[in-house]
């Protein structure tokens, strides 16, 4: 058996984010400390990909439970998505670049959600 506090065993970060203390220190802007903030809940959450109410996307409740419960309105039984959500798929598009191993995801949903900050259907941290 080998101790890992010995050094003897290498644990890779799982929950791991791309900003650094350095990048922290540089933000001069309440938009960008909350573009920042997102970016890291996106990060440190991987394993749950994003949050759909994150974007203010919210799934119309059931018809069974709609039927059965008089505490759920007619507005609760439709799907939205907030206008500013970009439409035809283009959220999940990414560029890879082979030669250098890394990947581009083309729309910055965190910059849209900042973006829209004012919006009642996105970022209640701020």
């Amino acid at each position: 058996m080998l101790n890992r506090q010995a050094g003897a065993v290498t644990v890779p970060s799982v929950s791991g984010t791309s900003v650094t203390a350095a990048g922290v220190d540089t933000l001069s802007t309440e938009d960008a400390a909350l573009e920042t903030l997102y970016l890291m809940r996106q990060e440190i959450f991987i394993a749950e990909g994003r949050r759909m109410v994150e974007l203010g996307i919210k799934f119309p409740v059931s018809e069974i439970e709609a039927l059965s419960n008089s505490q759920i309105t007619p507005e609760q039984t439709q799907a939205f998505v907030p206008a500013f959500i970009p439409k035809d798929e283009v959220i999940d598009q990414f560029t890879y670049n082979t030669a250098a191993k890394t990947v581009v995801i083309d729309v910055n949903l965190n910059k849209v959600l900042v973006e829209n900050k004012t919006s009642s259907a996105v970022l209640p941290f701020h």
